[in-house]
């Protein structure tokens, strides 16, 4: 599929005034509808007439572009997370220093946690000096397994996470808020509107409160409505 150089200036943030998010976020919609219109060529071409041996070839090459393409999908989708919580921690430190926060509520710890511990892990030489910062805010040496999740079924630690999902050592998998990195544990959770990226709702004791601000936002991957 050829875009014109327009969308893929758009695309790459050549364009002057795009942020970042926003030029991952029109990447991973161009992928994904490369892979849509990817798997209706394939649709197509296995109704042809054609010999076994050219089905077997064309359908190894799609694979292989099918299973890149995935890839690539899902590194943008690990970026705009990235983005996201280091935008989110900045703004939690600049709002507890400004008004001298000095008690964090426990579920306010375990989000920033929970995004500074992704950071960590996935985030980049430019997000060390946050992370190690909020860690320091977060009184680290007084953090432990009890202060992050664990398994709601088998109070187990989770073993398998990604930027959708979370799986514990005991193989129970849980949706990932797409806002806060933490499980969804409202029971339905809601979902955007267009990629289906779960999201905790929003509740009353949140007013007031950092995650009332948070949980207003928009979806992380798509900017569109959480329902």
């Amino acid at each position: 599929m050829e875009l014109c150089k327009e969308i893929q200036d758009l695309a790459l943030g050549k364009v002057r005034g795009e942020d970042k998010k926003m030029s991952l976020r029109i990447q991973l919609f161009l992928m994904k509808l490369q892979l849509c219109l990817g798997k209706q060529t394939v649709t197509k071409a296995i109704k042809m007439e054609v010999s076994e041996q050219t089905k077997r070839k064309d359908s190894l090459s799609t694979t292989n572009k099918q299973t890149t393409l995935s890839d690539e999908i899902s590194s943008v989708e690990k970026k705009l997370i990235n983005e996201h919580a280091l935008e989110v921690v900045e703004k939690w430190r600049e709002r507890k220093m400004s008004q001298g926060i000095v008690e964090i509520a426990n579920e306010e710890r375990k989000v920033i946690l929970t995004m500074v511990d992704w950071l960590s892990q996935h985030g980049d030489e430019k997000t060390k000096d946050t992370v190690s910062a909020i860690y320091k805010d977060l009184k680290e040496e007084q953090l432990s397994e009890l202060c992050r999740e664990s398994c709601p079924l088998c109070q187990g630690t989770f073993s398998e996470c990604n930027v959708k999902m979370m799986t514990c050592i005991n193989g129970h998998k849980f949706g990932r808020c797409c806002l806060t990195l933490t499980l969804c544990t409202d029971l339905p959770s809601r979902k955007c509107r267009h990629c289906d990226a779960p999201a905790n709702r929003l509740h009353s004791r949140h007013e007031g409160t950092f995650l009332e601000d948070l949980l207003h936002q928009p979806c992380t991957f798509c900017n569109g409505e959480l329902l």
